[in-house]
């Protein structure tokens, strides 16, 4: 038996694995290191818990620890797709590119379905700025999960980064269709308007997107930067509050402020960078949790 010595109670391992599962995927990463270091000190080859040790350090962003987790789950277990996935995002998160696209291609090798795989090498060709690498990544993650809103979003930058403007219009276009509702696709499709001087349009997609998130303050700011010019003037709804009246937040020179989610450094038209954790751990818990996605 595996004693859980805190709460004084007799475990099977399982049921203590079990336990420290509930405790990763509500967040409680300390416990949950907790009970996976006790189940690794009574069977040192687990794989999973080895892997799972790994998943709790790169989500505390102590990266080397990590990695040495990581490549002891490996060489516990060489053919787990899944523990490459996270490898290839921990290495992404640290800046060693090269090496998290090798460790995504072998994650994609042994698992061809795995649509996080996809999208998350498309991060990091993206991170590489090698934009066709990515385009085809986040177009293979597309084909296999249609509404996966984030890939939709970082494939239209990949294409506009690509200079392949008229594919990425369309590919926010589609992605509105599978994506309803999503603000932040009509954010990232009216500033490639705005990029192509095609302003009514812009405008356009705003306007449909706050008929439907009538309070979505990124949307009112950027219909407002949009509709800047003199001769524009807002409607009723538009202009309410103090929101038309005040620059965004996000707004660098006069561009429209573009949604946070999922996007890759190196798009002319936002260039942040992917944002630590995203997606960080799309495949680490058993069971098909996302544990504590961030938004990319």
């Amino acid at each position: 038996m595996f004693c859980l010595f805190s709460a004084m109670t007799a475990l099977t391992p399982q049921q203590a694995f079990e336990l420290a599962i509930q405790h990763h995927r509500a967040g409680r990463l300390a416990e949950a290191e907790g009970l996976y270091r006790r189940l690794l000190a009574a069977d040192p080859n687990n794989a999973d818990v080895l892997h799972l040790l790994g998943v709790v350090a790169s989500e505390t962003r102590r990266y080397p620890e990590a990695f040495d987790w990581f490549q002891r789950a490996i060489a516990a277990r060489p053919n787990v797709a899944c523990y490459y996935n996270n490898l290839g995002l921990l290495l992404c998160n640290w800046g060693r590119l090269d090496e998290s696209a090798a460790a995504l291609e072998t994650a994609r090798q042994l698992d061809p379905r795995d649509v996080e795989t996809h999208f998350n090498l498309g991060n990091t060709r993206s991170r590489q700025w090698q934009w066709e690498s990515a385009i085809d990544s986040y177009r293979r993650a597309l084909q296999l999960e249609p509404r996966h809103m984030k890939a939709w979003l970082n494939l239209g930058l990949a294409l506009t980064a690509a200079d392949r403007c008229a594919e990425a219009v369309a590919a926010y276009r589609t992605a509105q269709r599978h994506c309803p509702g999503e603000c932040a696709l009509a954010i990232n499709l009216a500033s490639l308007f705005q990029d192509l001087g095609q302003l009514d349009d812009g405008v356009a997609v705003l306007r449909s997107a706050l008929a439907l998130a009538p309070q979505n303050v990124l949307v009112l700011n950027n219909l407002a930067i949009l509709l800047k010019d003199p001769g524009d003037s807002p409607t009723d709804g538009e202009s309410s509050g103090a929101t038309w009246q005040h620059q965004a937040p996000g707004k660098r020179n006069g561009r429209p402020a573009v949604s946070a989610a999922s996007v890759p450094r190196g798009s002319r038209v936002c260039r942040p960078s992917v944002p630590d954790g995203a997606p960080v751990l799309s495949a680490s818990v058993p069971g098909g949790s996302r544990n504590r996605s961030v938004s990319q």
